[in-house]
């Protein structure tokens, strides 16, 4: 059996797991439960969908959301399945942090939830950066069908020596 320590990347541990436990506990938050098996699926679903939109290797992709969610690891995930650099960024951060880490991360895409959209907004970055409601795209990605997203699963398009996030901390003493 292959042991952790021949994996490459994320996405071959997350495969990995889902072979070895298809039905063990995962991740749960905010009340969902997801196991390795859902897991790998929501994150192949997550990095077809982002290739779909313009999402390629080196890119990096903004999550503005709440970080206890499943949705936020699938997608942070699908990203790094890509070879796209997840740029996570606090959803505490007010306009000035907000702006400043996507101008700092050049980041191609953003997602965001919602209840963020007044930051976002005010931040004005939509001028170099696509701009994705979450709640609005969550059809999209999670409805992604299994042979599509099973195109993202047995070759990773990434090695050990891919990037995989870029994380900014809080700002509290200065800009994140």
């Amino acid at each position: 059996m292959e042991t952790i320590a021949k994996l490459h990347s994320v996405a071959e541990l997350i495969d990995h797991n889902a072979a070895a436990r298809p039905g063990a506990l995962a991740v749960s938050c905010d009340g969902v439960a997801v196991s390795h098996g859902e897991l790998a699926v929501q994150s192949r679903q997550a990095a077809a969908w982002l290739a779909a939109v313009g999402v390629a290797a080196s890119d990096r992709v903004a999550l503005f959301l709440p970080t206890a969610s499943v949705e936020y690891l699938a997608l942070s995930l699908g990203a790094m399945r890509l070879g796209a650099i997840a740029v996570c960024l606090n959803a505490r951060f007010k306009t000035r942090e907000f702006k400043h880490a996507v101008d700092n991360s050049a980041c191609k895409l953003l997602i965001y939830s919602p209840r963020l959209h007044d930051v976002v907004e005010a931040s004005e970055v939509a001028t170099q950066t696509r701009l994705l409601d979450a709640d609005a795209i969550r059809a999209e990605w999670t409805t992604v069908s299994l042979a599509t997203a099973d195109q993202y699963g047995d070759e990773p398009a990434v090695s050990a020596d891919t990037p995989a996030r870029i994380i900014y901390t809080s700002g509290t003493t200065a800009l994140p």
